[in-house]
């Protein structure tokens, strides 16, 4: 999709130390989009705001806009904003040291530097030797694995009268998958993805201090 140029990182396995400045800065990038209903475009303003106009490369926003406003794409987006890189540059998968971690926008010594910490970027295969697994290509080391035979994904739901049970026999109705916010000509936000359009004029800003 991003022609060898992705900048997204799967959510569904991170590991992180307490207030990481990675995710401060997700929790703030989402937080800020949701709670002013952000469509296609103030998620491009909001992308060339941390790029600059001369780094914004809008086609990498609008390839999935649903996974930069809240999925793999905003978390790849603030993870390269926390190491000092270009907000939509490529992650290379292994071990980067934080002593390595250099880029051209970087200038001098920043206070987040020593928080940061070394950063581990996993492979996310779902083909895998018939599972989806997650490893360490430098290494040649398997960290986590899913998908197993039998296993069902359906949430399990607490029923007083006969303890934890398979929600699928309640026969919940499920919510839509997120990939129908881009069915339709219609500008991408303006339907299927927030509950309501009341929108906040606050922008929230979140501060990690370390002793």
């Amino acid at each position: 999709v991003y022609a060898d140029e992705s900048f997204c990182l799967w959510n569904g396995l991170i590991g992180s130390a307490p207030a990481h400045p990675a995710l401060a800065n997700a929790i703030e990038w989402m937080v800020n989009l949701v709670s002013t209903r952000g469509d296609l475009y103030d998620v491009e303003r909001a992308v060339c705001e941390v790029t600059g106009i001369d780094k914004m490369e809008n086609w990498k926003v609008r390839a999935e806009p649903g996974l930069i406003l809240s999925g793999p794409c905003a978390l790849g987006l603030a993870t390269n904003n926390a190491l000092g890189k270009d907000s939509l540059s490529k992650f290379v998968p292994g071990l980067m040291r934080s002593s390595s971690v250099e880029s051209a926008s970087r200038k001098g010594y920043r206070e987040i530097d020593d928080v940061i910490g070394d950063v581990m970027i996993l492979v996310a295969d779902k083909s895998d030797l018939g599972s989806f697994r997650f490893s360490d290509p430098e290494r040649n080391i398997i960290f986590a694995s899913t998908d197993m035979p039998g296993l069902s994904k359906a949430p399990l739901i607490y029923d007083s009268r006969g303890g934890m049970r398979n929600s699928k026999k309640k026969e919940r109705k499920l919510l839509p998958h997120y990939s129908v916010t881009n069915h339709g000509d219609a500008l991408w936000g303006t339907h299927d993805v927030y509950a309501d359009d009341l929108a906040s004029s606050e922008k929230i800003r979140m501060e990690v201090h370390y002793e």
